[in-house]
């Protein structure tokens, strides 16, 4: 993952979004560790508390049990306005 590119002291979001299977934690991990300080966004029921495949061996059970969630936005799927209007609060500061 090439940082360099994001201007120093831009807000950087990272949504989390869809079902986390536990063979992704390494690369989510790692791409959460290339940009300290980002708001971190789970997105929907699945990024949130593992949706419907909750009880799967291999499905994490929300994007909280291997990083810091700032922000969750819940629904199976969630409004797209949800993450706009999350966003715009953001900028407005």
């Amino acid at each position: 993952m090439d940082v360099s590119s994001i201007p120093a002291g831009a807000r950087v979001v990272v949504t989390l979004s869809g079902t986390i299977t536990e063979p992704m934690v390494p690369a989510i991990r790692h791409a959460l560790g290339q940009l300290p300080g980002a708001t971190v966004v789970a997105f929907g029921a699945c990024a949130c508390v593992g949706g419907p495949y909750w009880d799967s061996y291999a499905v994490v059970k929300g994007g909280e049990e291997l990083v810091r969630v700032d922000h969750f936005i819940a629904g199976c799927p969630p409004p797209p306005s949800a993450l706009d209007e999350y966003l715009t609060g953001l900028r407005r500061g």
